[in-house]
């Protein structure tokens, strides 16, 4: 079994629920029709074997009005914040994903 099997099965047991769209946002047509969906932050990584999905779903966002942030971190694969010698880019990232939270908290807050 390759690992993408494992994962899936692991994820997704039921195959016919892994092209939904709250599963894979960018399988098939999926990433259409998104207009009023919340402002969204994506992350990719440069040698995910998802990158060319999540970057198209970035798109996707874009086009719909609803893309904060595209975050393409170079030179790491899926799971990169989980590898050895991977500490700045991983707290890197964080800080950015952070700073997306906090911003959107602090203007959906009453007191502001």
């Amino acid at each position: 079994m390759t690992p993408g099997a494992v994962f899936n099965a692991c994820y997704i047991p039921d195959p016919a629920k892994r092209t939904t769209r709250l599963v894979s946002p960018a399988w098939g047509t999926n990433d259409q029709g998104l207009e009023g969906i919340a402002p969204a932050v994506v992350l990719t990584c440069e040698y995910d074997r998802l990158h060319d999905e999540g970057a198209r779903y970035a798109k996707a966002l874009e086009k719909a009005g609803a893309l904060v942030d595209h975050y393409d971190i170079p030179g790491v694969d899926h799971c990169f914040n989980l590898i050895s010698g991977t500490r700045e880019i991983t707290e890197k990232a964080y800080k950015r994903m952070a700073d997306h939270v906090k911003n959107a908290v602090a203007k959906s807050s009453p007191l502001s």
